[in-house]
């Protein structure tokens, strides 16, 4: 990263953030963690896989490693950076559309698990800030569901996919007490979605408080219309209802999780 940004400049607009990290910094950074963690027997988790290059390694590893992958690595190119500018300036950065459709297959078949989202709720003006000055991260729990249900009304995954994606794999990996899935006694963290909703992605709807998103304007097919935490409603059409009953989460640090 320090030879890239030295040898262009140190950047002066946003493109250049992916020519600074770029692909063979990611890979770099994701091969000296896992070599690490698999000499050492220990299990770890990869955040955040940006590249083609770092999918075709971690497809060599061992059960000690699982990864993840964000949808704004999924859904922005660099070629969005013309239209969004920094507000999808991420650390690991944006890459091409090979590398997306890359990480989407990893996720196809298996090699990268979890489907997580980075969130770091920067606010516009912070974000609208000139390269380099401009913050890395953007908001996306929010709307994370509602794109993955669309690419399930697209007809490229299941809903059982976007399920274990996002519910039972993330609980797995991290040997979340009770949560990830639908069994008496466990905890009642549940979400009902509406598979034939179609609605526009909107700036202003955003209940999150940095109150925008990258990806405003967009429609989507597949809508979460109602949240229950431990059998509460917390959420439902739309808005923030009834009182919080969030609780400390419990994990076990010592089991792997595979």
């Amino acid at each position: 990263v320090r030879a890239n940004a030295a040898r262009i400049g140190g950047g002066s607009s946003v493109a250049d953030h992916s020519r600074i990290r770029d692909n063979a910094a990611a890979l770099i950074a994701t091969k000296r963690a896992v070599d690490l963690a698999e000499r050492h027997r220990h299990r770890f988790h990869v955040l955040h896989v940006s590249t083609a290059e770092e999918v075709q390694f971690l497809r060599g590893t061992s059960d000690l490693i699982t990864a993840e992958a964000c949808p704004h690595h999924l859904f922005f190119t660099v070629d969005d950076y013309d239209r969004l500018g920094s507000l999808i300036q991420m650390n690991p950065s944006i890459k091409s559309r090979a590398d997306a459709a890359a990480v989407w297959q990893g996720l196809l078949d298996g090699t990268l698990e979890v489907i997580a989202t980075d969130h770091a709720p920067h606010t516009s003006e912070e974000k609208r800030q000139p390269y380099p000055k401009s913050p890395s991260g953007l908001p996306a729990v929010e709307n994370s569901l509602a794109l993955m249900l669309n690419q399930v009304s697209l007809g490229l995954c299941s809903l059982r996919q976007v399920v274990s994606w996002m519910c039972e794999a993330p609980a797995r990996v991290w040997n979340l007490h009770q949560k990830g899935a639908i069994r008496e006694g466990w905890d009642a963290d549940l979400v009902l979605v509406d598979l034939n909703r179609t609605a526009v992605v909107r700036n202003e709807e955003q209940l999150t408080k940095c109150g925008w998103t990258p990806w405003d304007g967009v429609s989507l097919t597949g809508w979460p219309v109602r949240t229950f935490v431990h059998g509460q409603t917390v959420y439902c059409d739309g808005r923030v209802v009834g009182e919080g009953t969030g609780r400390e989460i419990l994990y076990d640090r010592q089991q792997v999780a595979r």
